[in-house]
Order: C-alpha cells, then sequence, then structure tokens
C-alpha cells in the first residue's frame, strides 16, 4: 500500500517522549559513587555507549527508516532480532546473578523487584499461597496473582532472566501476525535496549517484561479482535494483566475505551467488563479465600498512597485519569499506532503516581527518584513501537 511521506520533523517530533525517557532512566547510574566500586566506572562507560546508541538509533529512524520492508529485508530483520535477543538472553542470564548478591546492595544496585515475582511463582508452582510472606527486604510482594500465573517460568531456578527476550519474541510474533513485519519490532527492540533503564528492569525487575506485555496485548487486541475465540481470550488476558501493579486494575476498562474510540462498542465493552471482572475475581480469589496475616500484598500501594496523598489526592488522580479517558474516548482511531501511543500517555499518569509517591516518601533524594527509572519504563515500548508503526499504515484497511 502507498505511504504518505513524512516531512522531516513529523519523523522527529514523536521521538522527543521515547527520548527523553531513554536518557532519564539512566541518571541515577552516573549518580552513584565510584569511589567504594571501582569497576562501576566501567559499568557507567557501558551505559553511556548504550545510551548513545540509542540516540543514533533515534537519528536514524527519524531520517527515513519508515518504509514497509519488502520480504527479504523482513527475513533479514527476524535473523538481527533473533540474534539480538538471544544475545540478550545471554547477557540477562549473566547480568541478574551478577546484580543480585547481597553485597552490592549497599551501592544501591541491586533490589528485590525480582525477587518478588520470583519468590511469588515458586510458592504458586509448589501450589502454595504465593503471599506467604514479604521479599529478603521485607518488602510485600507487589505483583498480583494473574502476572505471576502468566510468568511462572520464573519460578524455576535460572529462567528469570529469559522473561524479557520471550515476551520480545512475543510481540514480534504477534505485530508480524498483525500484517506490520518484523521491522517495527526490531527497531523498537533496538531502541528499548539503547536505555539503561530498560537493561536494569529486564534483569533487576518485571516492569520490562511489563512494559512488553502490555503492548503485545493492545496490538493483539486491535488487530485479533474479530477472530474466532480471541474475542473472549483477550479480554481474559487483559484482566491477568490488570494484576500486575495495583495502577494496572484501570487497563482493562482503558483499553475498552480505545476499542470503543475505534468504532466497535462490542469489543469494547466486552473487554472493559469482562477484563475488570477477571482482574477483580483474581485479587479475590488470592486476597479473600487465602487466609493470612496482614493486609492483601499487592495492595500495598494504596497503602502508600493513601498515605503521602490522602483520599482527596487519590481521588483526584482517579478523576485526571477518567477524563483524560473520555477525551480519548471522543477522538476516534484510526490506527494500531494511534492506540500504543495513547496507552503510553495513560501508562505514564498512571504509572507516574507511584514515581511521585517514591519520590515524595525519599524526601526528593537519590533514593526515591530511582523509582523512576523502573515506573517510567513502563510505557517506553508503547510509544517506541507507537512510532515506528505510524510510517507504516494500517494493514486492517
Amino acid at each position: 500500500m502507498d505511504v504518505t511521506p513524512l516531512s522531516p520533523a513529523q519523523r522527529a517530533a514523536p521521538w522527543l517522549v521515547p527520548v527523553a525517557f531513554a536518557f532519564a532512566t539512566s541518571g541515577r547510574f552516573f549518580a552513584l559513587d565510584s569511589q567504594s566500586l571501582p569497576w562501576l566506572n566501567a559499568w557507567k562507560s557501558f551505559l553511556a555507549a548504550l545510551d548513545l546508541a540509542g540516540l543514533i538509533l533515534v537519528a536514524w529512524m527519524a531520517s527515513g527508516a519508515g518504509r514497509r520492508p519488502t520480504d527479504t529485508s523482513d527475513r533479514r530483520a527476524l535473523i538481527a532480532l533473533a540474534g539480538a535477543l538471544a544475545v540478550l538472553a545471554l547477557a540477562l542470564s549473566a547480568l541478574h546473578p551478577y546484580f543480585d548478591r547481597p553485597e552490592l546492595q549497599a551501592a544501591n544496585l541491586g533490589g528485590d523487584r525480582d525477587d518478588a515475582l520470583i519468590d511469588a511463582a515458586r510458592r504458586l508452582l509448589a501450589l502454595e499461597d504465593p503471599y506467604a510472606a514479604p521479599t529478603y527486604t521485607r518488602t510485600p510482594i507487589s505483583p498480583g496473582p494473574g502476572w505471576v500465573l502468566l510468568n511462572l517460568i520464573a519460578g524455576i531456578p535460572g529462567l528469570f532472566p529469559l522473561l524479557v527476550p520471550l515476551h520480545a519474541a512475543l510481540l514480534t510474533a504477534v505485530v508480524a501476525r498483525a500484517g506490520y513485519g518484523v521491522g517495527p519490532t526490531l527497531l523498537a527492540t533496538l531502541f528499548c535496549l539503547g536505555s539503561a533503564g530498560f537493561w536494569e528492569n529486564a534483569y533487576g525487575s518485571d516492569l520490562s517484561a511489563l512494559a512488553l506485555a502490555l503492548a503485545t496485548c493492545t496490538v493483539a487486541a486491535f488487530s485479533f479482535r474479530r477472530h474466532a475465540g480471541l474475542h473472549v481470550l483477550l479480554p481474559l488476558l487483559a484482566g491477568a494483566l490488570a494484576t500486575a501493579r495495583l495502577p494496572l486494575l484501570l487497563y482493562p476498562a482503558w483499553l475498552g475505551v480505545l476499542l470503543w474510540s475505534l468504532g466497535d462498542r462490542r469489543s469494547g465493552l466486552v473487554t472493559a467488563i469482562l477484563g475488570t471482572a477477571t482482574a477483580l475475581l483474581l485479587h479475590g480469589i488470592f486476597g479473600v479465600l487465602m487466609s493470612r496475616a496482614g493486609p492483601y500484598p499487592p495492595f500495598h500501594l494504596l497503602d502508600q498512597g493513601m498515605l503521602l496523598f490522602g483520599p482527596g489526592g487519590l481521588a483526584a488522580g482517579l478523576a485526571g485519569l477518567a477524563a483524560f479517558a473520555l477525551v480519548a474516548a471522543r477522538q476516534a482511531l484510526t490506527s494500531v499506532a494511534a492506540a500504543l501511543w495513547r496507552q503510553g500517555l495513560i501508562l505514564l499518569l498512571a504509572f507516574g503516581s507511584i514515581s511521585l509517591a517514591a519520590i515524595a516518601a525519599a524526601g526528593g533524594r537519590l533514593d526515591g527518584i530511582q523509582d523512576w527509572t523502573g515506573y517510567a519504563i513502563v510505557a517506553l515500548p508503547s510509544l517506541v513501537l507507537a512510532r515506528t508503526l505510524y510510517a507504516r499504515g494500517d494493514p486492517s484497511r
């Protein structure tokens, strides 16, 4: 199909937000003290090279790498992506155990976000309550039951580092099956790998995998909503993803709004109602039916929000998200790329509240601002993939 050429300004403008995230998520690494850890200078240099590579990639893509690939270039893109994911899997398999060492906790290069999913999945595989105990830092486990069920392999020793490569491969398959080819996902993946924050949350957290999963679900919901059986399966998937973190409880409703604005009101209603019901049912089964001492761990972020912002602040935040959704619903969608762009923005609003809470709790110190590196990254793949799809046209039309 013919694709309307984009002006240089049109090509470059949508990269402003992703570029800002790619660099913002690297900031805390360069503020770390290198005196106590001499090898840290080499690690900083590596991260700087990553960000430089990401900037070069942005310049290349903005200059016109947006035409639909031929079959030959698509095969080459598939080979390149397979190689990149293989290298990524090997690198993460080395980085995860190295940076998970207890002695690195003092340098703030460790963390327990990966342990939260690993511990919950391990207990669930053993048919135990996944929230029976907090992590080794005594932090309540944040990943909800649906997200744990979707990533049970994380509970198998040594397989957690494979989550991001597997989710990236699944996103590639969905985008290619939707008619866009392999090229957009290859470029989006390479850009994400140019962000040090994406790497950190690939080997030290489940948030990079979650970011890819959200993009996958949205592309699938728009591209395959009329396929037999998938009109029910996809809302169930959206409901499972909605349990990953508390702010995502609104994800099925938001996805339904996007489908509604596309003109498919039936799919929008089914996704919003069935997806939300699935998320609430999963939380109910694990939070109410399973007896434990203390509150339900995945909802501990709500307690932090109430403490920092109070009921009025939380109500104002929800009202803002609702207003954004209503405005978006009044504007018709014309492509999956537009849906991904809107999704990236709503994720920034939803997860930005967590970042603000963490920063406020830490009094603005670096150990609070570092949470921005995790929660901002949830929006990055959706924003970048939207940009790589914009020049591809809409295969469904």
